[in-house]
């Protein structure tokens, strides 16, 4: 394990790179998130390149956060039942169950990209022995 610059207890180390993996996971971008720790971009680098701890975490974050678009995709392909709790003065009062219909096009895409042989855009081109011989004609006539 590579230390960060300052020399941290192994508890704020674990900590650090606990939040280094929540904000990527939340979608902050590596880059900001060395913004947010004061690296410069170039020092940010040289510690993603030599501290791997460091590099697995924000590894790590990115993984989860495109398990959560994915779940949300998926979610909004076949529709989903949510949720929304209504508050007043800051209190739970009631709750609201929405259903949110299947999105065609979250279909489409999910589909193309799990099966694309069976629903990818297809065109249909033949070719005939006469348009072939056309062709050949053509390119002699050029000649």
């Amino acid at each position: 394990m590579s230390d960060l610059p300052v020399r941290v207890s192994l508890i704020e180390r674990m900590e650090f790179l606990g939040m280094v993996q929540r904000m990527i996971a939340r979608g902050i971008s590596r880059e900001n998130v060395g913004e947010i720790f004061g690296y410069t971009p170039e020092s940010w680098t040289a510690l993603l390149t030599a501290d791997r701890d460091l590099s697995n975490a924000i590894e790590t974050g990115e993984m989860d956060a495109n398990a959560r678009v994915e779940r949300a995709l998926y979610e909004s392909a076949v529709g989903a039942r949510t949720r929304e709790v209504v508050a007043e003065k800051g209190r739970p009062v009631s709750v609201k169950i929405r259903d949110n219909p299947p999105n065609v096009q979250a279909c489409i895409y999910i589909l193309k990209n799990r099966d694309p042989d069976r629903w990818r855009d297809m065109v249909d081109v033949r070719i005939t022995l006469r348009d072939r011989m056309e062709t050949a004609h053509k390119s002699g006539a050029k000649r």
